[in-house]
């Protein structure tokens, strides 16, 4: 297989280094600044085991310097940084040599002096095991990147371990491709060559995620995916986190780069609506149009709230689960309340909510007791 890093990072890389980029971006805040949500975090470690020297041949950034520059801007524009939380960044690669250029490059880079920066070249299995029991320690926050080259390093078991820890999010790039080139990998996703070779590439990597979502059943994590296509090829990312606050901002970043699915850099639905020269837009032509990934999600809501009558907190869960934002739930709410198909509820006096306050924040969800339920008005169709 040829080096990854010996070449150009192509513009598929550059895409998913920004889906990194803007991630960390937000993920480092939460736990470096002030805020009585993280107080009881002292460690916070970030986890990069396929490294890298740092850099392609033309200076692009790659991941381990995506990392330390986020994190020497979080500490310039931090309003007021944490007492008493040590960061610590580890990268590993299983080549020395990459290792050594990677020192130089991240040296080069001028990062923060209370960011311990540790390096090693080890299999990636063997650095992860040697770094579980720290992730797993319940008074730290972790952030693990696994970038491999194919699809054999990062399994089932891998994904179940990280689940287990408390606070830990991961970034897990995965080339979809590489299984579909040779479905006998399959095996390593406990399916047949020939279930592998029956599932539909377009969705591939979606369907790897819910792979890996089966196989966390009965755990509370949460599993998203973000599919890019280089020509015919498929790569992409599958993000995990056992906190919804982390679901919510790598899907704030997906819905940044694709307004239409929140879910690819192509038309992963074969959208009728979607316009591929202007990434995100309607089609100009009516006729296109086609059931999209919104109207199902706007048939899966109102049977939620039809069955269930669920609080703001419960209904915020489902909008997040089902790969939406508030702000998809609360459009399609307002729609229902205006033609007289929703009722809306305060919990505490039984009485009407004012129209259109729905309490669909990351805050509201945290906060106890819930405010408003939903129901389905009585003459609802």
């Amino acid at each position: 297989m040829p080096d990854f890093h010996s070449k150009s990072f192509d513009d598929e890389t550059k895409l998913k280094l920004a889906i990194f980029r803007r991630y960390i971006g937000e993920w480092l805040p939460v736990f470096l600044t002030k805020s009585p949500k993280t107080s009881s975090f002292r460690q916070v470690n970030i986890y990069d085991f396929f490294a890298g020297p740092g850099h392609d041949d033309k200076g692009n950034p790659g991941s381990p310097i995506v990392i330390v520059q986020e994190i020497r801007k979080c500490y310039e524009n931090a309003p007021s940084l944490a007492d008493n939380v040590k960061l610590r960044l580890v990268l590993n690669d299983d080549k020395q040599s990459k290792i050594d250029q990677l020192e130089i490059a991240v040296q080069a880079e001028d990062s923060p002096t209370d960011c311990d920066i540790q390096y090693s070249a080890l299999p990636f299995h063997k650095a992860l095991q040697q770094r579980l029991p720290e992730i797993a320690r319940r008074d730290s926050a972790n952030l693990v990147i696994m970038d491999q080259c194919g699809v054999t390093e990062v399994t089932a078991k891998v994904v179940q371990e990280l689940a287990q820890c408390d606070a830990t999010d991961f970034l897990f790039f995965i080339s979809s491709a590489f299984i579909k080139r040779f479905p006998e990998l399959g095996q390593k996703f406990n399916m047949a060559a020939e279930e592998m070779a029956g599932m539909d590439y377009n969705t591939f990597h979606r369907d790897i995620c819910e792979y890996f979502r089966m196989k966390l059943q009965g755990q509370e994590y949460f599993l998203a995916p973000f599919s890019i296509k280089k020509g015919s090829n498929i790569y992409g990312v599958i993000f995990g986190s056992g906190h919804l606050l982390g679901l919510r901002k790598f899907l704030s970043t997906c819905w940044s780069l694709d307004p239409v699915t929140g879910e690819a850099n192509y038309n992963i639905d074969r959208d009728g609506t979607w316009d591929d020269q202007q990434h995100g837009q309607r089609s100009m032509f009516p006729e296109a149009d086609v059931v999209t990934k919104i109207d199902v999600f706007g048939k899966d809501l109102t049977a939620f709230v039809a069955d269930t009558k669920p609080d703001n907190r419960e209904l915020y869960k489902f909008c997040l689960t089902h790969g939406f934002l508030a702000k998809h739930a609360r459009e399609l709410l307002k729609t229902m309340q205006a033609d007289g198909k929703l009722v809306v509820t305060e919990i505490s006096n039984g009485q009407a909510a004012r129209k259109n306050t729905f309490y669909l924040t990351i805050d509201s969800y945290y906060k106890k007791p819930p405010k408003v339920r939903f129901s389905a008005a009585r003459n609802a169709t």
